[in-house]
């Protein structure tokens, strides 16, 4: 069993936790920060974005929303996204992949 605390993360983004099927990260922005330059895509993974804390402005293909604490979102699998925190607080989100979007060295 592997059991992971998200309120240790730190980094911008931090992979927690990977399996043949899924992958939990978190992601920090910084006021004034965005999780990419450009809209960027999983093209073979879904992904489920909660939000812990703050307020930040998806964008997701042709759409924006700013979502809060408590909020989640599912983005399909090749659908072009980012987030931007235009506001004064950190925001904190924990995020799942199905499948895995991100290379690691977990054989399982």
């Amino acid at each position: 069993m592997n059991i992971a605390n998200i309120r240790e993360s730190s980094e911008e983004f931090h992979l927690l936790e990977t399996t043949g099927r899924t992958q939990t990260a978190t992601m920090i922005l910084k006021p004034g920060a965005a999780s990419s330059d450009e809209l960027e895509i999983h093209p073979h993974s879904d992904q489920v974005v909660l939000i812990m804390e703050g307020e930040v402005i998806a964008e997701v293909g042709t759409e924006q929303a700013t979502m809060v604490s408590g909020q989640s979102l599912i983005i399909p699998a090749s659908m072009k996204h980012r987030f931007v925190n235009k506001g004064s607080k950190t925001v904190f989100a924990f995020t799942v992949y199905g499948p895995p979007a991100y290379q690691t060295d977990d054989p399982t």
